[in-house]
């Protein structure tokens, strides 16, 4: 793995950095050859951030090893795409703001092909299911990957219709793979990853917060 790769991931476990950070460190350092150089009031000019905040996290980022992570990570069962990994589809860098990385569990090859996203009311009724039971499997037949977000209701009657089909599905969640919401979607995001592929931004130790989901939706639209 390269250096540029091992300091974008140890970014993302540094708490307190966000996205524009990270877009502003590649443009002062497009390697990230000399992060761990810079002083806190550096560190602050380049991001914009106090010179505590700053300091908080250069002293995280000088502390995690990429051994440690690797290790964490691998226990996980996660990889990690940088945005400039070949593998990183091309439609999501369309974003206003792609993820730099995704952390994925399951058969990375979905991210390439015909995706369509499926979402709809947290409070999907019956009617909801039976209009899913006759739009997937159709879609499924023509080798379409369904999209969704695993939340409560229609989300969750897509990846199971999906996977009933058996079809190829993908779940785009909020926080990270060791604090999965909602918990009654376990059994099925168990499933997801055993037979279809999981995203989020996150590394997996991330807790979810409420703006991450709303946040997350425009993974779902861009795949």
């Amino acid at each position: 793995m390269d250096e540029t790769t091992k300091q974008l991931i140890l970014l993302h476990f540094c708490r307190g950095t966000g996205w524009k950070d990270i877009y502003r460190l590649f443009k002062h350092d497009p390697q990230l050859m000399h992060l761990k150089e810079l002083t806190p009031s550096q560190f602050s000019s380049v991001t914009g951030r106090t010179e505590l905040q700053s300091a908080s996290i250069l002293q995280q980022l000088h502390s995690l090893t990429f051994e440690h992570i690797l290790s964490s990570l691998m226990n996980a069962g996660a990889h990690v795409i940088p945005i400039y990994d070949q593998r990183y589809p091309e439609s999501l860098k369309m974003l206003p703001q792609p993820p730099w990385a995704l952390f994925a569990k399951g058969n990375i090859d979905l991210l390439n092909g015909q995706k369509l996203a499926i979402v709809g009311s947290r409070h999907g009724d019956q009617y909801g299911r039976e209009v899913l039971k006759r739009l997937i499997p159709p879609l499924v037949e023509k080798n379409i990957t369904i999209v969704s977000g695993l939340a409560k209701g229609i989300d969750a009657f897509a990846h199971e219709q999906t996977l009933q089909s058996k079809g190829n599905t993908i779940a785009v969640i909020a926080g990270g793979f060791y604090h999965f919401y909602p918990r009654e979607n376990i059994r099925l995001a168990n499933q997801i990853v055993n037979c279809g592929l999981m995203l989020s931004e996150y590394p997996p130790s991330t807790k979810p917060e409420k703006w991450q989901f709303p946040a997350r939706n425009r993974i779902v639209s861009g795949l």
